[in-house]
């Protein structure tokens, strides 16, 4: 890629989980990417409202997309739906759809913005209906919030603040709690590499999460390790 681009210019790509990967990474596995469009605007708008931690509501002409970014990476899930229902293990925005007119749009985030301790956040990366949308859920809130109206696609401002990132998803075997907290120690410190190898830089490198999930239908013992890590990009980026 960098022969396209210039030499000496280092290319990303956006991921689905909200943060960046390299294009060898993308190479090998090009579904890290679905999706990447939802996560960047969360991170968009978050990025512009100046808020690490916030409720955010993507207004769309249609609808109202609901969700969180923590630590300036949004929340994400897994095993959702992706292109043609196929479900997927890698992680994407975790969006709540609340569709109707802009009213019932803004009674519904303002409900829920009561109930969370993050700044509320409500952008729209268009004008018309969809500002129209967010202007009407915005002047609906109780608690202070941010209206970020940035008349550009938010997923590119999004996909520009991105930080290098890695995600895990394995299935390990363990006969004891000592044998897990090894093999999750073990996927933890990979993750962390990938996040070196993506730009990070030196030292910033974090587990953002680690679970350990109990997969009952195998054999005993048999568990899906999940890791997410992140850090912070490089001066050079």
């Amino acid at each position: 890629m960098g022969e396209l681009v210039g030499p000496g210019v280092s290319t990303w790509f956006a991921a689905g989980d909200g943060g960046r990967i390299s294009a060898e990474r993308l190479r090998l596995l090009p579904v890290l990417a679905l999706a990447a469009s939802e996560a960047a605007a969360l991170t968009g708008a978050a990025r512009l409202a100046g808020a690490g931690d916030a409720l955010v509501g993507l207004a769309l002409p249609d609808a109202l997309a609901v969700g969180h970014v923590t630590g300036g990476l949004p929340e994400v899930t897994v095993d959702r739906p992706g292109p043609g229902g196929v479900r997927m293990a890698v992680p994407t925005a975790s969006l709540t759809r609340i569709p109707g007119s802009p009213a019932a749009s803004a009674a519904a985030f303002a409900l829920l913005a009561e109930h969370e301790p993050d700044q509320a956040v409500v952008a729209a990366g268009s004008a018309g209906e969809a500002a129209g949308r967010a202007r009407a859920v915005a002047a609906r809130l109780s608690a202070p919030g941010r209206l970020v109206l940035p008349g550009g696609e938010l997923a590119a401002i999004g996909a520009a603040c991105t930080e290098p990132t890695a995600w895990l998803d394995t299935v390990v075997y363990a006969e004891s709690r000592e044998e897990l907290d090894r093999q999750r120690g073990i996927a933890e410190q990979r993750a962390l590499t990938l996040v070196a190898e993506s730009g990070a830089r030196l030292g910033s490198e974090r587990v953002v999460s680690s679970r350990a999930v109990s997969m009952s239908f195998l054999r005993s013992g048999s568990y899906r390790l999940m890791v997410r890590a992140g850090g912070e990009a490089g001066e050079d980026t």
